[in-house]
């Protein structure tokens, strides 16, 4: 027997020498393995089969985890949102019914009036000014610096204070909206899910800012195609258009918008009315001039 790796030559005697390929023969102990081609497919489809699961496991997690957190920024941005809306409607009940205690006494409710509405913007005012200047305003361009990475997002003081004096200035019966005030509570939302959660990437983080600042506006007005146009359209200069940013977008709205409904329903926020019974006007407003003719002949 010949000893592992050691080939056996053969020659007869009296003979020609013969080639030595048509004498070597492998010697192979019992305990080794053929590697046949079916051995050697199966080691490659293993090797490959691990290094695919440790790729797995030790791929970026970031996108996953961007996506989930634009879902928990768009549920408190809708819950941020209908808390903002009860308040103010609170605050205006409050002013309302306060006057109409005194309904009966014309010369006090002018001066009542202005006295209260001139109290609760003082609030808003005082509040602004002593805390968080950075909540003046609508807020839309404090948003849009801080995607830029022109102005910091204090969120931890522009949250209370755009809130409260939110709360001020709009039960005050001030010709505002909660247009600017929620896109600035859905992008501070954002920062500071961001922060407690201790998400460092850029990426990360300018997602975020984008996903809350449409989430807020699609709680203000219970739009969601609206808080998506306002990323594309008011803040395109800001916004990074790439999939995982659209995705978290597209994931916050829905999720602010659902919250939203749950508690307030589906009713449209801004009722449109209808015009009945009036077919004569319909030539007056297709030639330009039914709104005037409206004013002036109400009779028409």
């Amino acid at each position: 027997m010949c000893r592992k790796g050691i080939f056996l030559t053969t020659q007869r005697a009296g003979t020609a020498k013969m080639p030595l390929s048509s004498f070597v023969l492998p010697i192979i102990d019992n305990g080794m393995k053929a590697e046949t081609p079916s051995f050697e497919a199966h080691q490659f489809v293993r090797v490959r089969r691990g290094d695919a699961v440790r790729r797995l496991i030790q791929r970026d997690k970031t996108p996953l985890a961007v996506l989930f957190m634009a879902a928990v920024v768009g549920t408190l941005a809708g819950l941020v949102g209908v808390a903002f809306e009860k308040s103010v409607n609170w605050v205006q009940n409050q002013r309302i019914g306060a006057l109409a205690q005194v309904a009966d006494h014309w010369y006090l409710v002018w001066p009542l009036a202005f006295i209260l509405s001139a109290l609760l913007a003082m609030v808003g005012y005082f509040l602004v000014r002593r805390f968080a200047p950075e909540a003046g305003g609508s807020g839309i361009p404090e948003i849009e610096g801080a995607l830029e990475e022109l102005r910091p997002v204090r969120w931890w003081r522009v949250l209370p204070v755009k809130f409260v004096g939110g709360m001020g200035t709009l039960g005050a019966g001030m010709v505002l909206g909660r247009e600017g005030p929620m896109v600035q509570l859905g992008g501070n939302i954002g920062r500071m899910v961001l922060d407690v959660f201790r998400m460092r990437s850029p990426e990360a983080r300018h997602t975020l800012l984008a996903t809350g600042a449409a989430s807020g506006l699609s709680a203000a007005f219970n739009a969601p195609l609206a808080g998506i146009l306002f990323i594309i359209e008011e803040m395109r200069p800001q916004f990074r258009y790439n999939l995982i940013s659209i995705k978290a977008v597209f994931t916050g709205v829905i999720m602010s918008s659902i919250v939203f409904r749950i508690f307030n329903g589906e009713a449209a926020i801004i009722e449109v009315g209808k015009l009945s019974n009036a077919p004569g006007k319909y030539p007056m407003a297709v030639s330009g001039v039914g709104h005037a003719v409206w004013l002036l002949w109400p009779a028409v």
